[in-house]
């Protein structure tokens, strides 16, 4: 990596908010709880931290950007490598989409399924 990534974007059942620090900008979007799932909990240090998994990960990133993406183009300009989804990441990220429900993030879906 050339870039050191600076921003980081979190999933909360509470109020979105953001702040910076020397470590970098903290972005916090909050979600409905029924679709606050879809993590695994991981050891750093002496730390246990919730991570998505990579189907949950990129149906986040899809549903807080849902209303910018207005079609196939748009969709493409953010140059997400859906390919390297296995089968289990793509199951999973179907059932996501079941659970949200809405129209929007089907057709979002089927730019890449």
């Amino acid at each position: 990596m050339t870039d050191i990534p600076k921003n980081f974007t979190c999933v909360t059942k509470r109020k979105t908010a953001r702040f910076s620090n020397v470590f970098g900008n903290f972005f916090y979007h909050a979600i409905k709880e029924d679709l606050f799932c879809g993590y695994e909990n991981a050891e750093e240090n002496t730390f246990i931290i919730p991570r998505a998994t990579a189907a949950k990960a990129l149906f986040d990133y899809l549903y807080f950007r849902k209303n910018h993406i207005v079609n196939r183009e748009a969709f493409s300009e953010l140059r997400l490598n859906t390919k390297n989804l296995s089968k289990k990441d793509i199951d999973e990220f179907k059932k996501y989409i079941r659970m949200e429900g809405s129209k929007k993030m089907k057709d979002i879906a089927h730019y890449f399924l």
